[in-house]
């Protein structure tokens, strides 16, 4: 039996330790095989549709939906329980769609099925981010109980090819392994896939708008210039706050020429702001996030 408190205090931590470690390194292992094991599993095997998918654009308008021109399909279910903001991330979406035509001329079909938790708070976020491209609200929850999807929602986006087979498996906007992966299945089958892209750089980061006044507009102007061989299209862009316009060019920028982006910022609250512009284009690199900053006075 030890004598020594302090030692015995020593020896215990020590084999605490240990088993933590232990226990770490085995759940990570696990949870691995777990991994690659969903990813086998599904890897080859046919998505099955609903036959009635109602497709409508932030709830406004059902539209009719043609999602069998392409030759590659990504999918994504959303059940929107929780922070539906969080997982939706419409900004990021529209950022990988724009990239993924300009590697694809267009040729890739994105099919949204979402499980709606709030139907009022879903239409509010894809207003809130300009989204309009056509999603599924599934009420009934089909897509998932038709092919009894994972539980692990990472896994719930998929690569389809022509036939609706599983080609990859992963959420490429949170995972930028899984986008790099996509890209790179996509851009495979397109070698001229360097047409559709060109580069551009804007003049500036950002703006510091200093100490404003409330219910007064203001704006700071942005030179983005193409230097690549291409020209470059601006097609949409985000915000962080409603109290952001954004003017970006309505047409496409050739080669070497500049063009100009309007950010105008007005609100009603004294308050310091530091707010973000993203921009969605076929420029790669991507277009930098411009980032405006200044303090709000009640005079």
């Amino acid at each position: 039996m030890l004598k020594d408190p302090v030692l015995y205090k020593k020896l215990f931590l020590f084999f605490f330790l240990l088993f933590i470690v232990g226990n770490i390194c085995y759940c990570s292992e696990k949870r691995q095989n777990e991994i690659s094991e969903t990813i086998k599993r599904w890897e080859g095997k046919e998505i099955v549709f609903p036959c009635q998918s109602t497709y409508t654009i932030q709830g406004e308008d059902t539209v009719y939906y043609n999602n069998n021109h392409g030759k590659y399909k990504i999918l994504t279910y959303v059940d929107t329980t929780g922070c539906t903001s969080c997982k939706l991330q419409l900004a990021k979406w529209k950022n990988f769609i724009s990239k993924t035509d300009s590697i694809s001329g267009g040729s890739v079909d994105f099919l949204f099925y979402l499980f709606p938790k709030n139907m009022k708070e879903l239409f509010f976020l894809m207003k809130r981010d300009r989204f309009t491209y056509p999603v599924c609200i599934d009420e009934q929850d089909s897509l998932n109980l038709l092919n009894n999807l994972p539980i692990d929602d990472r896994f719930h986006t998929f690569l389809l090819d022509e036939q609706n087979r599983v080609i990859a498996i992963g959420n490429p906007i949170h995972n930028l392994k899984i986008k790099e992966l996509f890209l790179k299945i996509i851009e495979g089958d397109n070698k001229s896939s360097l047409f559709f892209h060109t580069r551009a750089v804007i003049d500036k980061s950002g703006h510091d708008f200093g100490q404003i006044k409330k219910n007064c507009p203001y704006t700071a102007s942005f030179k983005v210039r193409n230097i690549g061989n291409s020209p470059l299209k601006i097609s949409d862009y985000a915000v962080s706050c409603d109290c952001i316009q954004v003017e970006i060019p309505n047409d496409s920028i050739a080669a070497n020429d500049t063009a100009t982006i309007i950010i105008k910022y007005q609100t009603d609250k004294a308050i310091s702001f530091e707010e973000n512009i993203q921009f969605f284009s076929n420029s790669y690199p991507e277009l930098p996030t411009i980032t405006i900053v200044g303090e709000v006075t009640y005079n």
